[in-house]
């Protein structure tokens, strides 16, 4: 995004690292230069929709999983169908 800018690694050392500590470092910066600093000041757009209810199953089955996965991109589509002209994707 446009809030923070990445560190750019041309050696590789990050991802070395990243794979000796099994673990993804992502250096960023934002406003003022400031390692990890505050966001650089630039309008953030949002939208919200209908939450998707999960029930806490302990053992799920695929079936399951797909079943909730569905409704969850669903949401994602009908959300998008909503917005799409306020945000220039018409």
């Amino acid at each position: 995004t446009s809030l923070y800018s990445l560190v750019v690694d041309p050696f590789g050392i990050l991802e070395w690292l990243s794979v000796k500590l099994d673990t993804s470092i992502t250096p960023f910066y934002g406003r003022y230069g400031w390692f990890l600093g505050p966001p650089k000041r630039v309008p953030v757009t949002l939208c919200l929709g209908d939450p998707v209810h999960c029930p806490r199953i302990v053992e799920p089955t695929k079936d399951e999983i797909n079943e909730y996965h569905t409704k969850m991109v669903d949401s994602f589509c009908a959300l998008f169908e909503t917005h799409k002209e306020a945000y220039g994707w018409s």
